[in-house]
């Protein structure tokens, strides 16, 4: 049974007699933060206790409550800052320290988020920038040690397993790191969507019917499977594409014109050809494969790689490391046999007969 019932609290607010100490509710965070979602009152927060005022998770609480008062929520933030006193790195941290460290740092992201005060936004984004320059060398050091046998390095990829495991509670901070590597992700392989949903789909209805949602699940699970998986239960995360997206489908046909102008007739007839081959390949037309790496294996035994590129542009800027006996042998076997026949080499050194395209489809790897 709940400790504090509506009863408990209906006569808090009321000032009646609760049959319990006062100072004990007033010092007990859910009590307290059931007292203010009933009441919705922030002068509620002066009859918390100094303690729990400087609970970081309760200044957090309150600071995306009630983020509109930005007056109020600066208040709560330095009650909770000014009674924080930071542990000496040198010295290893209590389970008590950590996490409070912890609701310190979602608090400086939160507030972050809100506030307008440009000196104090300032100050606050050097501390985050700085917590997570360690965090970004403690998640290499764990994935460079030499105790980390190859497959649990496969395993970590990115890194984000290591921040669900250690602030997978504090749900502000995740979406926060979820947004750096989406940042990250893009940023250092240069990917641009709109080039990447052309590749993908003839028109914007293609992309809709596939679920763009899907899309980018998926195109992001290529580099993380758990940043992927994260996203997939919180998809508000993906909402900072949605004005990209918007403008992307508002010059979709501009594109293709524009695109179709810039490209030989020969060009544009293996752009249409790659992706009859693609979509045979796929099998499913729910299916995401990531053609890159195959690509890269099959151009050093044909030479298309130009051709490759002119059909896909966002492959010219990628730079990823691509190892054969990590692909599907059945998928890398068909689309090279498909590539061989239908795609005419640089050197012109290839092509048994022409098959027809028709045929190709009652081939697809299932």
């Amino acid at each position: 049974m709940n400790k504090y019932n509506f009863n408990v609290i209906y006569k808090y607010v009321n000032g009646l007699d609760t049959g319990f100490d006062e100072e004990e509710l007033e010092n007990d965070f859910e009590f307290m933060q059931k007292v203010i979602d009933y009441t919705n009152d922030k002068k509620m927060y002066n009859f918390c206790s100094d303690e729990l005022k400087a609970n970081p998770n309760f200044a957090v609480y309150l600071v995306d409550k009630f983020h509109e008062d930005l007056d109020f929520i600066q208040k709560v933030f330095y009650n909770c800052i000014d009674k924080y006193e930071e542990v000496d790195d040198n010295k290893e941290q209590t389970p008590e320290e950590r996490e409070k460290s912890k609701g310190i740092f979602e608090l400086y992201v939160l507030l972050y988020k809100y506030i307008k005060d440009e000196k104090l936004r300032l100050k606050i984004a050097v501390l985050i920038n700085m917590e997570c320059v360690f965090l970004n060398v403690s998640i290499s050091m764990l994935k460079n040690s030499d105790e980390l046998i190859p497959q649990g390095k496969e395993l970590l990829q990115m890194g984000f397993a290591i921040l669900v495991s250690e602030y997978g509670k504090h749900e502000h901070l995740m979406k926060y790191f979820a947004n750096r590597f989406i940042d990250d992700i893009f940023e250092t392989n240069k990917i641009d969507l709109e080039v990447l949903l052309h590749e993908r789909f003839d028109t914007y209805q293609e992309v809709e019917e596939f679920g763009i949602n899907n899309y980018l699940i998926s195109l992001l699970s290529n580099y993380d499977s758990y940043l992927g998986d994260y996203i997939a239960k919180h998809l508000d995360i993906l909402d900072v594409f949605k004005n990209q997206l918007f403008n992307i489908k508002l010059r979709w046909m501009g594109y293709i014109k524009k695109q179709q102008n810039q490209m030989s007739e020969e060009e544009n007839n293996d752009k249409i050809m790659l992706k009859m081959i693609e979509s045979c390949v796929t099998g499913s037309p729910t299916d995401f494969i990531d053609f890159y790496p195959y690509y890269k294996i099959i151009s050093k035994r044909l030479d298309i790689w130009d051709k490759v590129c002119k059909c896909h542009p966002s492959y010219k800027d990628r730079t990823d490391e691509v190892e054969e006996d990590k692909l599907d042998y059945s998928k890398l076997s068909f689309l090279e046999e498909l590539l061989r026949r239908e795609i005419p080499s640089n050197s012109g050194n290839n092509n048994s007969n022409i098959i027809d395209i028709k045929s190709l489809r009652k081939k697809r790897i299932q």
